[in-house]
């Protein structure tokens, strides 16, 4: 592990782990959203923990585009706690699209929770392969998440 970081705040709790996976470098992200966050506070909540990583951080500040960290890999994924089958969530997947350069690659169709929504995600940037599925539980109220990626 090169770099490990955890965070915890009144919107939610992020780790973050930077560690080098078949010769790359990579970020892998876990989150936890709590529900009835406002759009302003997650926002706010992932540019105050990612934002080293955005492009737009590479641009302003030399000691981090030498560091390459705005073109990092990242793997992000958790409980967003927005239902991404509704409409207001596309946001949240622009907002993460256009800031992070993240691409949703859950289907938002799919439920993640037995109530039927889906509030569960998996972001990726610069990652070519990832394949996700709903992992059958019968102890959480949540259908948790199985991401496999390979290195070719």
């Amino acid at each position: 592990l090169d770099r490990t970081t955890a965070t915890s705040e009144h919107c939610g709790d992020i780790c973050a782990v930077e560690s080098t996976i078949n010769g790359q470098r990579t970020l892998i992200v876990t989150v936890y959203v709590s529900p009835n966050s406002t759009m302003e506070d997650i926002e706010c909540f992932f540019l105050t923990n990612l934002l080293m990583y955005t492009q737009k951080a590479s641009e302003m500040f030399e000691q981090i585009r030498k560091k390459g960290y705005g073109q990092i890999p990242i793997i992000l994924s958790g409980d967003i706690n927005l239902d991404l089958k509704k409409p207001e969530s596309r946001q949240f997947i622009n907002f993460m699209r256009h800031t992070f350069e993240l691409q949703l690659k859950t289907d938002p169709s799919i439920s993640t929770t037995r109530g039927g929504s889906c509030i569960d995600a998996v972001f990726t940037r610069h990652v070519d392969r990832i394949d996700t599925a709903n992992y059958v539980s019968y102890f959480s109220y949540h259908k948790p998440l199985l991401s496999i990626t390979s290195s070719n």
